[in-house]
């Protein structure tokens, strides 16, 4: 039983430690011009997103500004 209870604690506390981003009022909006918001991009599988200035073909310019 401890060690079943030790083993949750664990995870419990692990989970806790990489949560950066939450959401804590709705609507929820974010638009990425002061900063990256406490998100991380994945781009483990060759992503395109980043944080700065746009470089695609399709989007020149921020959405609000």
């Amino acid at each position: 039983m401890k060690k079943i209870l030790l083993s949750f604690s664990f995870l419990f506390v692990f989970s806790i430690w990489f949560v950066d981003a939450q959401i804590t009022s709705y609507p929820y909006l974010e638009d990425f011009e002061s900063g990256d918001g406490g998100w991380v991009a994945d781009n483990t599988n060759n992503g395109s997103w980043a944080l700065g200035a746009p470089a695609g073909g399709v989007i020149n310019s921020a959405d609000s500004g």
